[in-house]
């Protein structure tokens, strides 16, 4: 139970920051935000494509944005209100550090599991 509501949580908190109009989606735009060196946490699906997220990866290690891989591109698009996104930059430093915790807890849960 803990966990549905730890991954529930964490689209919630995103679903919330997109309506604090804190979060920027698709890869453009966040491309051009990352070459500027704005944004606190990229979020990048699961199912987006290899070369396209190592690129992503690589620009927001060169300006010290953190990232993380996390859920696909329906959840992500049903959550910002916005088809088939498979890139999102948080823009605020409290919502991103929430959003990391939120995954943090629902990778451990899913490593726990595995042990099992």
């Amino acid at each position: 139970m803990q966990k549905n509501s730890d991954y529930d949580a964490y689209w919630r908190l995103l679903g919330l920051a997109v309506r604090a109009r804190k979060v920027i989606t698709g890869t453009d735009a966040v491309e051009l935000n990352l070459r500027r060196g704005r944004g606190s946490l990229l979020i990048i699906t699961e199912d987006m494509a290899a070369g396209g997220a190592e690129k992503l990866m690589r620009q927001a290690d060169g300006k010290s944005i953190r990232y993380m891989v996390f859920g696909n591109r329906e959840e992500l698009g049903h959550w910002t209100g916005k088809e088939n996104r498979v890139v999102a930059l948080v823009m605020d430093e409290g919502f991103a550090r929430r959003l990391l915790e939120l995954s943090d807890q629902q990778s451990l849960q899913k490593n726990a599991e595995a042990e099992i």
